[in-house]
């Protein structure tokens, strides 16, 4: 609680928003986490290392289905610098319904990219599709070495 009383003193901080639903995590409070991240995504115009988090989240607890919407919502995110960046990876990406641009690419936004490339195929393989789940990890691969 008193993690996040401080969160909404400074909502911008993402060091500390990740923090606290790591800890709501740790304290098996799952579903107040997911609370979390949602309100956490909303308020910080959709931060993509929140996305991520949710999505994996949601992953671990078995809800693939809401894991994917929130991978496409990723493909709606706002760069710190810029007052927008549409994350479309113009790739082979396309294949799979996720659209990303990306003008400028920093390093943590390139990590967070191939963290959901690798949670999208865990999903894939996860639902009986390895063939699927092979192919996005060789596609990021792919993107990945250029």
């Amino acid at each position: 609680e008193i993690y996040e009383q401080t969160v909404k003193k400074n909502p911008k901080d993402s060091t500390l928003v990740r923090k606290v639903g790591q800890a709501l995590i740790k304290a098996h409070f799952y579903e107040r986490a997911v609370t979390y991240y949602k309100a956490a995504i909303k308020s910080s115009g959709q931060m993509p290392s929140y996305c991520y988090d949710l999505a994996e989240l949601l992953h671990r607890l078995g809800r693939d289905d809401q894991c994917k919407e929130i991978i496409g919502q990723t493909t709606k995110l706002f760069d710190a610098n810029k007052s927008q960046l549409l994350l479309t990876f113009e790739f082979s990406m396309k294949k799979y319904g996720i659209f990303f641009l990306i003008d400028e690419m920093d390093i943590d936004t390139h990590i967070i990219k191939i963290r959901i490339f690798n949670l999208l195929a865990k999903v894939h393989k996860r639902s009986g599709d390895k063939g699927k789940a092979i192919q996005i990890l060789r596609d990021a691969h792919d993107e990945n070495q250029k």
